[in-house]
């Protein structure tokens, strides 16, 4: 069945649940921030977050969700994708979370 044939309720359930399982990993064996000379946004996170491993870890699940709404949105007012799909934002959180490395604040 097609992912866009479910109620907008049952497909946020189903993103949590991939982000969920994607990020467990994450949570339970927090990744350390990379340190890095990169700007001014990351060193102020990095400065907060880099002896907190888990908290960073938390953050960025937060930042990563709520960039694929943000995405998913921009993509159905430009009428790129039908009304009731929340695709794009699925495709987006699985491709940035699939590198375990990532699961934490970076640079990108």
């Amino acid at each position: 069945m097609a992912f866009s044939k479910f109620n907008m309720t049952f497909q946020f359930v189903i993103i949590l649940v991939v982000m969920i399982v994607m990020w467990l990993g994450a949570f339970i064996h927090p990744v350390q921030m990379p340190v890095m000379q990169s700007g001014f946004i990351y060193q102020f996170f990095y400065n907060i977050f880099h002896g907190v491993p888990l908290l960073a870890s938390i953050v960025a699940f937060l930042i990563i969700g709520v960039e694929g709404f943000w995405l998913n949105a921009i993509l159905y007012n430009c009428r790129l994708v039908p009304q009731n799909t929340l695709l794009p934002m699925l495709l987006y959180v699985v491709a940035m979370s699939s590198q375990p490395d990532t699961q934490t604040i970076t640079p990108m």
